[in-house]
Formats: structure tokens, sequence, C-alpha cells
């Protein structure tokens, strides 16, 4: 299996993992986040588990290139490049919004390509699949001059807490520790930088041919959904949830965008029952 290598979007994500189990899982966290964003959930797994937890490119600990093209494309490539560079056989992957878009998309890469790994099982969690309004925190960077000026002045604590707030559904959950999981993707200029060029580019290149492929995704897959999410339009996760053929669903109550943050024991006994033994 070879690498993909192709000019400037070659290039390996940071990652941590933990555990001896024999089922490799690989997680990805949305737009904004980074690996932190599964520290609850990891106590929950189960033991036959061997859980990675990957940094997307310029996010969190990962690389910052200024000349990287920071698409959903790129992203799938980088984490495809890992996967092979790990020498995996066998994967599990989790994708939680912008994250859950890399996993699709990756997952649609390696049904046009020769390979010797395999994607068993597909998890979702409130995944950024369809195109809809931009949440504000995703619309703000894209606003040339004016949205990465204002995210280099305000203070990256505040913008931290803003979002998060807005984006949970259990205020009481955002918490100061909470918060300081994801400042550095703000107050550090580089990942600052690299979050403004994902979001100008977070819409696929090739958005329609996409969205028409996914259909023929057969991977057993979980989608996993809340009833209080307020960035992921739910019309958007019933269409996702109608054309998978292979699908099972689970809802969240009481849970706004971040399950695996507002509720870790319920969302990693949904992953650990989906999985098995």
């Amino acid at each position: 299996m070879q690498l993909i290598k192709n000019e400037k979007s070659f290039i390996l994500p940071y990652f941590e993992t933990s555990g001896s189990g024999e089922k490799v899982v690989v997680f990805l966290h949305g737009y904004g986040a980074n690996r932190r964003s599964w520290e609850d959930i990891s106590p929950y797994l189960r033991a036959n588990l061997k859980p990675y937890y990957i940094d997307l490119i310029g996010f969190g600990k990962s690389p910052t290139p200024s000349d990287w093209p920071y698409t959903l494309e790129a992203q799938a490539k980088a984490v495809y490049n890992f996967l092979i560079n790990e020498n995996f056989s066998e994967i599990i992957l989790v994708g939680h919004s912008y994250g859950g878009g890399v996993a699709m998309l990756l997952t649609l890469m390696m049904k046009d390509m020769k390979h010797t790994l395999n994607i068993s099982s597909l998890i979702l969690i409130n995944p950024a699949i369809y195109q809809q309004d931009f949440p504000y925190f995703i619309s703000l960077p894209r606003l040339p001059l004016l949205g990465p000026l204002l995210m280099a002045c305000i203070s990256p604590e505040y913008q931290v807490r803003t979002v998060l707030e807005g984006i949970f559904h259990n205020k009481e959950k955002v918490t100061k520790e909470r918060v300081d999981r994801y400042v550095d993707n703000i107050a550090i200029e580089n990942n600052r930088n690299a979050m403004v060029e994902t979001a100008k580019h977070i819409v696929p290149k090739y958005y329609n041919d996409y969205i028409t492929k996914i259909q023929t995704v057969n991977t057993q897959t979980l989608l996993i959904i809340s009833d209080r999410d307020p960035v992921i339009v739910k019309e958007n996760l019933i269409k996702l949830n109608q054309i998978l053929p292979n699908i099972s669903l689970i809802e969240i109550a009481n849970c706004g965008h971040v399950p695996q943050e507002e509720y870790p024991s319920l969302t990693a006994i949904s992953i650990n029952e989906f999985i098995g033994e």
C-alpha cells in the first residue's frame, strides 16, 4: 500500500493512543476542537478496543503549514496516510461533526482505491455531511480581513467559552478545564490561521459528486445524533439515515452538539454496544 504523496498535501497528523485491545478505533474531532474532545469517553471504552485520537492538520499538536490546502479532501488524505503509515489492516472509524465529514469522504475515497486496509465500521456523531447555513463560528473566520482580525483581537478564552456555551445544551459542562482544551487553536497564530483556512475550504470541492456517492457506502454505520443540537440541521441527519443502506440510529436526549463531552458514558456505551466484543 502506497502513501498519497502528491506535493504539499502529504503530511502526517499528530495522534495519541491508549489501551491494549485488538480492535483499532480511530477518532476524528470536529472543527475548532482537537483530540482532547474524546478524553471524557476514553475511560468508558471497552478493554478490547485500541483507540487512536487524531489531531486533524492545523489543530491541536498537528503541523500547521502555511502552504497546506486545508480542504476536506486534504484532511482525508492525511488521515489515510496515517492509517497506512501505522500499517493497520482493519479499523473502526469515528468522526464527530467536521470529523464526520472527513470520515465519510475517506470511506468514499477508499472505495475507489486498491488497498488492504478495511474500514469495518463507521461511527458518525452529529456529522457535517450536507451543505447548510454555517454557524457563526465558521462564517466569522470566512469573512475577508474582518474575520481573522476579530479572532486575533478577541480573547481566545472568551471565544472558546462563547462557542461551547452556544453548542452545549448542558451549560454547566462548560468548565474552565474544558475551555482550556481548545484555547491554543485560537491563541497560537499558526493554529488560528489554520482554522481560518479550514473554514474557507470547509465545503468539498466536488460537493455534488461527494453527496451522490454517499448512498453507495455499504459499511456498517452507527449514526449518533442529539435532540438539542444547534449546529447540524436535523433534516440533514434524517436524510443521511434514510439513504445509507446499512445504518443504525441512536438519538441522545437533552444533549447539544458534542455528546462525547456532554454525555460521555452514554456515548461510549453506544459505541461499545455497536462494536461488540
